[in-house]
C-alpha cells in the first residue's frame, strides 16, 4: 500500500508566545492596578511632550533658533502657524537672519555658528512635522546657499575667538590664582590644590592631560609620569618686574 502523501506547510502548530509568563507578575499587578491612571497620564504626556536634545546650555541655544525661526515665518512670510516648511522656507530664512545678526565686534556671523543654528532648526522640523524630510536636492541647496552668504562676505570661516598659547606668562597666573584662593579662603584638602597646579603645567609644558599615558621605548619603569616626576617650586616673595 503507497504511503499517503504529506505536505508539512499544510500543518497546523500552536506557537508558544510567551514562553516565561511568570517573570513579570509583579509588573502586571501593578498595570492592572492602575491602568486608567497610567493610560491618561501617558496620553498627557506624550500629548505634552516637546523636543530637547543634549545638555540644558543645548537646549536653550536650539529653542532660541526655533524661536526665531518661527517668527520669521509668521512676520515676514506671513504664514500661518503651523505651516509645515520647506527647504526653501530654511533657505530664505538664512539670507534673511544673517543681515539682522548684530554682533558687539561688528563682525560677520560665524559659519559655524550659522551652521548649528540651521542644523537646530532642521531638528525641530522634523519632531514638530512627521512629513518633514530634507532630501537629496534640498541638502544642496542649503550647502549652495552656505557658499553664496560666504561669497558674497557676510559670514566668515575665520576662528571667531583668537587662540594664543599658554606660555609661562599665563601659567604662573593660573597657579597663583589658585593658590591666592587657597591661602586666604583655605583649602579642604591641599592635595588636590597641588594637583591642580601640576595639572596645569604639565598640560602647557608636555600638551597632555593628568592621568595620560606616556609611552617612551627606552623606560622600563611604569609608562606613565608619575607625580615624584615633577616637582613645584613655590616661592612666598616672587620676585617683580618693574
Amino acid at each position: 500500500m503507497a504511503a499517503e502523501y504529506f505536505n508539512s506547510s499544510d500543518g497546523e502548530f500552536d506557537l508558544d508566545s510567551n514562553r516565561f509568563p511568570t517573570l513579570v507578575k509583579r509588573v502586571l499587578k501593578a498595570m492592572h492596578k492602575d491602568a486608567r491612571a497610567n493610560r491618561i497620564e501617558s496620553k498627557k504626556t506624550s500629548k505634552n511632550l516637546v523636543f530637547s536634545n543634549g545638555s540644558l546650555y543645548q537646549q536653550k541655544a536650539g529653542w532660541s533658533w526655533w524661536n526665531r525661526f518661527n517668527a520669521f515665518t509668521e512676520i515676514v512670510l506671513e504664514q500661518p502657524a503651523g505651516t509645515i516648511p520647506t527647504f526653501e522656507t530654511i533657505e530664505r530664512f538664512m539670507d534673511t537672519f544673517v543681515k539682522l545678526v548684530k554682533l558687539k565686534s561688528n563682525h560677520v556671523p560665524s559659519y559655524i555658528w550659522l551652521k548649528h543654528g540651521v542644523e537646530n532648526v532642521i531638528a525641530f522640523c522634523k519632531f514638530e512635522y512627521e512629513s518633514f524630510e530634507i532630501t537629496k536636492h534640498a541638502s544642496r541647496r542649503i550647502d549652495a546657499m552656505y557658499n553664496h552668504l560666504f561669497r558674497e562676505g557676510r559670514i566668515t570661516k575665520d576662528p571667531t575667538v583668537e587662540r594664543r598659547f599658554v606660555g609661562s606668562a599665563i601659567v604662573r597666573s593660573l597657579i597663583t590664582a589658585l593658590l591666592s584662593k587657597a591661602f586666604d579662603d583655605g583649602a579642604m584638602n591641599w592635595d588636590l590644590i597641588n594637583s591642580k597646579c601640576l595639572s596645569i603645567v604639565l598640560l602647557a609644558s608636555l600638551g597632555s592631560r593628568a592621568g595620560d599615558i606616556a609611552l617612551y621605548e627606552h623606560r622600563v619603569e611604569l609608562q606613565m609620569c608619575c607625580a615624584s616626576c615633577c616637582s613645584l617650586h613655590i616661592c612666598i616673595h616672587p620676585p617683580t618686574c618693574e
